[in-house]
């Protein structure tokens, strides 16, 4: 049986570690401009090719989300055995291509097979960068490391709804998607020579078996801990309304108060992005501090934050002027932003050293298959349905699409929270499969 000799975590590469964090929020920023800034240029990539509800939301939601699962699995496999940093860089640069590809488009098919491109790419960079988070941190900094990172691509967000809806008025929207990809592909190289590619196990602090698991001996040892499928049920249920509310609010102010592609931009950045960037940060920092007391907070406090998100983003919908839609719009993308740090840094955790970068990949593809593939076209197929079966005017029947998915909020924070639970039991279980023991039921207080 081989192990790892485990260094203290403060004395290794604290400068690089530092430079590493830098480049992995450049990287986070691109990846969610490049991902959600399709959502402001729906409305002039809808005149210009005709395309319905029904294509955008396949567009937006089941062609991502299907090439993105796809790919995550097996790349995730291959980053628990080789170098991340070599995904990470190739993907960064993949994905950028692929995006300034999307400005190409002239049809439905075009558009289809770029963002898929892009899907395939990102996929690239979620697992391994999971992964390299938690070996550069100890547990109880995951969440605010996430946290930082996360921020960050939601200043992508925010950047990218303001900077699109700009150039798409003034140069098209074509130019939008060109320009994005040729400032991410920088990153690329960047990631290539400057990043961090600590030991395995490093941030957890003892020997880490590294035999290599089969794909099966992995899934099975993930399954069998209950908090970890049960973070994953509420992340995928919730995820439907996360990824269909974030596409398709734009389009919403966009009809329902006749606004310019800029104005809408505007809006999305400044009351949308804005608060979900701090309320990312914010929601890091804080159950950084309450996981110290107890670690169940990782999956409380993400939980009871999806909870409370359903009933306040409803007055959003309901205000009857753009001003007060958009003042409703701030504290439920606060909220919303602040589940995201911890949620993610306990799956991180619950997966283990051995398979961290394999079971994120599994947070990803299930609520990226279910959340982004099914969110979109759900409520675009609801919008679809109302118009043409309710005679409801487009407007209208999308209005009441999206109060239909908020319901999904409550019901997947119900799940989370339910995973405290067994939580710290599934700790001690990854620490034992880590260091190459049999998994076993421990008691609660060797977790903590």
């Amino acid at each position: 049986m081989r192990f790892l000799a485990i260094r203290d975590p403060r004395s290794e590469y604290s400068f690089r570690r530092a430079v590493s964090l830098a480049i992995l929020c450049g990287i986070s920023f691109f990846n969610y401009m490049d991902r959600y800034a399709l959502a402001v240029l729906i409305e002039p990539i809808q005149r210009e090719l005709g395309l319905s509800d029904r294509q955008i939301g396949v567009l937006t939601g089941v062609a991502f989300a299907i090439a993105f699962s796809a790919a995550a699995l097996p790349i995730a496999r291959i980053a628990d055995r080789v170098s991340r940093r070599t995904i990470i860089g190739l993907a960064v640069t993949f994905w950028s291509i692929c995006t300034a590809a999307v400005a190409a488009g002239t049809n439905f098919a075009h558009l289809i097979a770029a963002r898929i491109g892009v899907a395939i790419g990102e996929a690239g960079g979620y697992s391994p960068v999971q992964s390299l988070l938690g070996d550069m941190y100890p547990r109880e900094r995951r969440a605010g490391a996430l946290g930082i990172v996360l921020t960050f691509g939601m200043l992508g967000v925010t950047v990218g709804f303001a900077l699109a809806g700009v150039v798409a008025d003034a140069y098209g929207w074509r130019s939008a998607f060109l320009c994005m990809g040729i400032a991410g592909a920088v990153l690329g190289p960047i990631a290539l020579l400057g990043l961090q590619e600590p030991t395995r196990g490093l941030s957890d602090g003892f020997a880490v078996d590294t035999r290599p698991t089969s794909t099966s001996e992995a899934f099975s040892e993930l399954v069998s801990r209950p908090s970890f499928l049960l973070v994953i049920v509420g992340f995928c249920i919730s995820g439907l309304a996360a990824y269909g509310t974030t596409v398709w609010v734009p389009t919403y102010f966009a009809r329902r108060f006749a606004l310019s592609t800029t104005e809408v931009g505007t809006i999305a950045s400044l009351y949308l992005a804005v608060p979900t960037t701090i309320g990312t940060l914010a929601g890091g920092i804080l159950c950084n501090r309450l996981v110290r007391r107890d670690g169940r907070w990782s999956v409380w406090f993400p939980g009871l934050c999806l909870i409370a998100c359903g009933p306040i983003q409803s007055l959003q919908f309901l205000a009857p002027t753009a001003s007060l839609a958009a003042m409703a719009t701030i504290v439920p993308s606060f909220v919303g932003g602040a589940f995201a740090p911890p949620l993610l840094a306990s799956l991180q955790t619950l997966s283990g050293a051995r398979l961290r970068a394999t079971g994120t990949s599994v947070g990803a593809f299930a609520a990226l298959l279910v959340g982004q593939g099914a969110g979109p076209t759900l409520i675009g197929f609801l919008s679809q349905f109302f118009i043409g079966s309710w005679r409801m005017a487009p407007m209208r029947s999308l209005q009441i699409a999206l109060l239909c998915a908020l319901t999904l909020y409550v019901v997947g924070g119900f799940f989370v929270v339910m995973a405290a639970r067994y939580y710290a039991d599934d700790i001690v279980g990854s620490r034992a499969f880590d260091q190459g023991t049999p998994t076993q039921r421990r008691t609660v207080e060797a977790a903590d």
